[in-house]
C-alpha cells in the first residue's frame, strides 16, 4: 500500500510541477508577453493541466490525490489551485473550479484542515504570490 501511495504521490507532484512551471513561465516572461498569452494560458494550458488532475481524482475516487488523507502533492496542488483562482479573478474570468467538481472538493476540503484554515484566514495568505517583477501576483 505504501509503495502505491508513494508512486501516486510522485506522479501527482510531477503533474502539478508542470502546471507551476507553465504559470511561472507566463508571469515572469514580461508584461507584454503575459498580456498576449494570458487568454490562451487560461483556456488551454492551465485547463489541460487541471483537467488531468480532475480526471485523476475521478479515477481514484478519493478526496485527495492519493487517498482520503492529504499527502505532499495535495499541498502543492492546493497552492496552484489557489493561485489559479486568484489569477482567474484578476483577469475577470470565472473560477476554474466551477467546471472541475473533484478539484473543487479537494480545494474546499484542504482549506478546512485546521492548520490550512488558520493560514487562509491569517495575514500570510494575503502576501504577494510572486516577486514584484512578475506580471501577476507581485503585489498585494
Amino acid at each position: 500500500y505504501q509503495r502505491r501511495v508513494h508512486g501516486k504521490n510522485d506522479q501527482c507532484l510531477c503533474q502539478v510541477m508542470d502546471l507551476r512551471n507553465d504559470l511561472v513561465g507566463l508571469v515572469y516572461s514580461g508584461k507584454a508577453n503575459y498580456d498576449a498569452k494570458i487568454d490562451n494560458y487560461l483556456s488551454k494550458t492551465a485547463m489541460n493541466h487541471l483537467t488531468k488532475m480532475e480526471n485523476w481524482l475521478a479515477k481514484e475516487g478519493t478526496t485527495y490525490c492519493c487517498s482520503n488523507e492529504p499527502t505532499t502533492s495535495d499541498f502543492h496542488l492546493w497552492e496552484m489551485l489557489d493561485q489559479h483562482e486568484k489569477l482567474a479573478a484578476a483577469t475577470g474570468k470565472p473560477s476554474f473550479l466551477e467546471q472541475l467538481p473533484n478539484l473543487q472538493k479537494l480545494y474546499k476540503a484542504f482549506a478546512e484542515l485546521p492548520a490550512i484554515k488558520k493560514y487562509v484566514e491569517g495575514p500570510l495568505h494575503k502576501l504577494p504570490l510572486n516577486n514584484k517583477m512578475a506580471a501577476f501576483g507581485g503585489s498585494v
